[in-house]
C-alpha cells in the first residue's frame, strides 16, 4: 500500500523551480495536494533540499521544500495544501489544443529504480476532448 495520503494526478508541463536565487528549468510530472514530481531539464543541475518557489505558467508561485533528489528528478512537499482546482488548472493549462495525446520522456541514468513512475492518463479537457498523456 502507497505511504501517500492524497492521490497524485500526472501531469507533463514545464515550471520554474527557485531556489535561493537560481531558477531552474523543470517538467511537473505529477501534482497532489501536498507535493509534487519533477524533472529538471538540466541533467548536469542538482538543487540542494531545502526551500523552493514552484512557479507554473501565470499562477502564483507555490512554497515548497524540496524533500528528495534522484538523478534529475526530485519531489517537493507543498508548504500550504493545493487545492484541487488548483491541480487541474495547472494538468490542463499546458495541454495542445487538438493534440490527442502528449508524451514525456524518462531520462535520466537511474532507469531501472524510475521504472516504476512509467504511466499514462488520459485527461478530459473543460471543452469536453480528451487527451492522453504517455511517460514511457
Amino acid at each position: 500500500m502507497s505511504h501517500r495520503m492524497k492521490p497524485r494526478r500526472p501531469i507533463w508541463t514545464e515550471v520554474t523551480l527557485i531556489v535561493g536565487r537560481e531558477s531552474y528549468g523543470a517538467h511537473l510530472l505529477d501534482v497532489s495536494e501536498g507535493g509534487a514530481l519533477l524533472v529538471l531539464q538540466d541533467m548536469n543541475i542538482r538543487p540542494v533540499e531545502g526551500f523552493a518557489l514552484l512557479k507554473v505558467g501565470d499562477l502564483p508561485g507555490f512554497p515548497a521544500d524540496i524533500r528528495w533528489t534522484l538523478g534529475n528528478r526530485l519531489g517537493i512537499r507543498f508548504r500550504a495544501p493545493l487545492h484541487p482546482s488548483v491541480q487541474a488548472e495547472a494538468a490542463f493549462a499546458k495541454i495542445p489544443q487538438g493534440a490527442d495525446t502528449v508524451q514525456g520522456p524518462v531520462s535520466g541514468d537511474h532507469g531501472d529504480q524510475l521504472a516504476r513512475f512509467n504511466h499514462s492518463i488520459s485527461v478530459r479537457r473543460p471543452d469536453q476532448s480528451e487527451a492522453r498523456f504517455v511517460y514511457a
